[in-house]
């Protein structure tokens, strides 16, 4: 197989996959995954058995696709920010937030599916991996014991929380309202967390002490 011909079969194959994907989420939105038979996704996606066979196990394995494409979507939309800039999350926090936020609004319909569907893992496996990745290293170097880091796990799930309600809502809010509202978030608890476990003070965006702080 020349190089060419590689790339057109590539191609088709992706294709294809797209397909299969789409038909799945269409049907999805009509009757739970419990409920799909392969026929019928076949069908809707005018393949052959064999070619969703050759892919996926059942039904359930290409749901697991979905939700892998999914996660790495977000963060590939985390990642393309922190290149373009430095790694200062209250630098680039709402550039984050705001690119998430404009990938999943296009994709609004495929993303309240794959976040309220029952039993899907993508809220859990999200808040798990922004605390390890972009707050848990807070923890571990500015603020041991067990106890900052239930904080730090409110904060999470409130990020995730404002977001995903966003999504469920019909993004009627503008995005850079949503952004500047996770950012405002993100920053007064950033300030209370800086006076109460010493974080440095890149973290405390508005370096002043909370009003009413104790």
């Amino acid at each position: 197989m020349t190089a060419g011909t590689q790339i057109k079969a590539d191609r088709r194959e992706t294709r294809t996959l797209g397909m299969i994907r789409e038909a799945f989420l269409d049907l999805l939105e009509k009757k739970p995954i419990e409920k799909i038979s392969i026929g019928e996704l076949c069908d809707r996606a005018n393949v052959h058995r064999s070619t969703f066979y050759r892919h996926y196990t059942d039904i359930y394995a290409l749901m697991d696709c979905i939700y892998d494409d999914a996660y790495h979507e977000i963060f590939t939309s985390f990642a393309s920010t922190l290149q373009r800039g430095t790694y200062d999350f209250d630098h680039i926090g709402y550039n984050m937030i705001l690119a998430v936020c404009t990938m999943t609004e296009r994709k609004q319909n495929h993303y309240r599916m794959l976040l309220f569907s029952r039993n899907s893992p993508l809220i859990q496996r999200l808040a798990d991996s922004i605390y390890e990745l972009y707050l848990g290293e807070h923890i571990a170097s500015y603020a041991p014991g067990p106890e900052p880091g239930l904080h730090y796990r409110y904060l999470t799930y409130g990020i995730i929380g404002v977001w995903s309600g966003w999504i469920r809502d019909g993004c009627k809010v503008p995005k850079e309202q949503v952004a500047r509202a996770i950012k405002k978030q993100m920053d007064g608890f950033f300030t209370v967390v800086s006076y109460e476990y010493g974080l440095p003070e890149g973290y405390n965006p508005s370096g002043e002490k909370p009003a009413n702080y104790d």
